[in-house]
């Protein structure tokens, strides 16, 4: 005999041992009705052995249990999975839509789903596994037992889920269609830093570490996302080399939004690709604040409002938006993209710096009154936030620690780059044949 658990039927699985697999996972079920994860499991178990009909009823089901207790990442993940198995997936869709669209009636502001229901200390016969008919039996048995339950549970109330509720019925429903699923064992890489993103993704279960690596290779986490988190919006605003890596922590399922399947919902459906460049907007402008050690002196509650402050502008790869020797017209900010800091003497051009996103600029021309020292072009496309000159000393009135940082950070530029000059000037002299 063996304890039934999850973990057991995920290593049935990997060691093929399907029947045996399911045998465990409906015996849970059985136990639990309210055990999501085995329902799960066993309903792609089923799609995987090619038993269609039973699979597509208990992943239909499944999706409806998922939006019941408020998980609408993992119901639109069954919704999905059931469309394979021969569900119609946007009527599973539209169901979701009545609770979580903008439609919903009485949209509660919190996305939390119910927290998941112990699994039942049950134990299972794997021998039991050779007879086909004790197997079909125990499968039926337990998904009746689920669907009784779903039955009996009330209807959801309406709830408020990111980027999603801000949708009307007909756009979620369009939308959720275009969606894939991706899962992903523990340590794998889900986008690379430096890679050009061409999808973004929401988080349905498990969790993620984002990890940003420097020019010296040492890598800091910059969060741990979990259910309901979204990553990678980035693509959805500009096509930029992503800013950091994102890496599995745990086994993750995970919704993938591609950019280029979702161009034909944006034309058809404006108001979609309104609704996503808003969300994707907001979210990156506060990534930046999380990551921009300049942002981070300035008080959470006044930084909303700095924000505000700030100017957006686009550059294309190779534009210049800083000239050496040029007045300052203000603090950049560095949103997506990279851009190069070079200095040119004579016929000599020498790279000083490449800048990532979180990272800000100017800050030599605006706090010490001189022309600035470099010039500052976009490496790739670039999207920055500029802080007009006038409105800086505005700020710096309310928030002396933010003129410390900056002042700080350009004495510090500057101090650089004397000596990467001198530096350069000691390799020249050694050239030197006499």
């Amino acid at each position: 005999m063996h304890e039934a658990t999850h973990d057991l039927v995920v290593r049935l699985w990997a060691d093929d041992r399907t029947a045996e697999a399911i045998l465990a996972a409906a015996t849970m079920l059985d136990a639990n009705p309210d055990d999501l994860l085995a329902w799960h499991q066993l309903a792609r178990l089923l799609a995987a052995t090619g038993d269609r009909p039973r699979a597509a009823d208990a992943l239909s089901d499944l999706s409806r249990a998922y939006g019941a207790s408020g998980d609408l990442p993992m119901a639109i993940v069954a919704a999905i999975e059931g469309a394979d198995a021969g569900t119609d997936a946007r009527a599973l869709l539209a169901a979701l839509a009545r609770t979580f669209s903008a439609d919903a009636t009485a949209l509660v502001d919190d996305w939390r789903s119910a927290p998941p229901a112990m699994p039942a200390k049950v134990e299972v016969h794997l021998g039991d596994a050779r007879s086909v008919v004790l197997v079909r039996r125990q499968v039926e048995t337990a998904l009746s037992k689920a669907h009784a339950r779903l039955d009996s549970t009330r209807p959801a109330a309406g709830r408020f889920f990111p980027l999603f509720s801000s949708l009307e019925s007909s756009a979620f429903v369009r939308f959720a269609s275009q969606l894939d699923v991706e899962r992903h064992g523990q340590g794998q890489v889900v986008v690379e830093q430096g890679e050009v993103g061409r999808a973004f993704y929401v988080v349905a279960s498990g969790e993620v570490h984002v990890v940003r690596r420097s020019g010296g290779g040492e890598e800091t986490v910059l969060a741990r996302l979990g259910p309901g988190a979204f990553f990678g919006e980035m693509a959805i605003v500009a096509r930029t080399p992503r800013a950091a890596t994102v890496r599995t922590a745990s086994d993750v399922t995970l919704l993938r939004a591609d950019v280029e399947k979702l161009e034909p919902v944006r034309d058809e459906m404006p108001e979609v690709a309104a609704t996503l460049d808003a969300f994707c907007r907001a979210r990156m402008l506060e990534n930046v604040v999380l990551a921009s050690p300049v942002l981070r002196r300035i008080p959470i509650a006044d930084r909303s409002e700095l924000i505000s402050r700030f100017r957006e502008r686009r550059f294309e790869c190779g534009d210049v938006i800083i000239a050496q020797g040029s007045e300052s017209r203000g603090l950049f900010l560095l949103v997506c993209g990279e851009v190069d800091v070079t200095r040119s003497d004579a016929d000599d051009t020498l790279a000083l710096a490449r800048l990532s996103p979180g990272d800000y600029f100017g800050e030599i021309s605006l706090v010490l009154q001189q022309p600035a020292t470099a010039m500052v072009s976009a490496g790739t496309e670039a999207l920055c936030l500029i802080l007009p000159r006038d409105a800086f000393r505005q700020v710096i009135q309310q928030h002396p620690g933010l003129l410390a940082e900056v002042y700080e950070t350009a004495l510090k530029r500057q101090e650089e780059t004397s000596s990467i000059l001198a530096r350069e000037a000691e390799s020249a002299e050694d050239l030197v044949l006499v």
